[in-house]
């Protein structure tokens, strides 16, 4: 009877402890910190010392510059027809031979350097990587487009 007894607290113990770390883990989850990828929207922006507020910003059209960061470390800045792409890590943008610092607090990613500072507002989720916009430009494989002169093919 007491071996019983002893048996039925050992389960219940084991139990406690896969419960205990199951809490423990989905703590530890939790407290990961969130990647700042994401699609953000030019917001606000600082300029020689002159202030550019949402307001003036919508107004001159300048809302639709996006900054996309992408979860495999690419990142792109869009505004109309041109886009720039370079890579980034946590608190870190790199664009060629130049490192730029940005931070993210409750939504909105702050880019400062010199005299200016841009403030973009996180406007949803970004894919996991940068689609290629045309791949024929990286691959080199000729566009339908392109003229072949007779001076090209082989002789025979």
């Amino acid at each position: 009877m007491r071996t019983r007894q002893t048996a039925l607290r050992m389960i219940v113990l084991s139990f406690l402890l896969v419960g205990c770390m199951c809490i423990f883990a989905a703590c530890a989850k939790s407290e990961k910190k969130a990647s700042a990828a994401g699609v953000y929207h030019l917001y606000s922006m600082e300029s020689d010392g002159d202030s550019y507020s949402h307001d003036d910003i919508v107004s001159y059209g300048l809302d639709s510059m996006a900054l996309t960061l992408y979860a495999d470390g690419t990142a792109s800045l869009g505004f109309g027809e041109e886009t720039e792409q370079f890579q980034w890590k946590e608190g870190m943008l790199y664009s060629d031979d130049e490192e730029i610092a940005f931070t993210v607090e409750n939504g909105m990613l702050t880019v400062s350097m010199d005299t200016e500072s841009m403030v973009f507002e996180r406007v949803k989720d970004a894919p996991e990587k940068m689609e290629v916009q045309n791949p024929e430009e990286t691959t080199g494989t000729p566009t339908d487009d392109t003229e072949v002169s007779g001076t090209d093919l082989p002789q025979q």
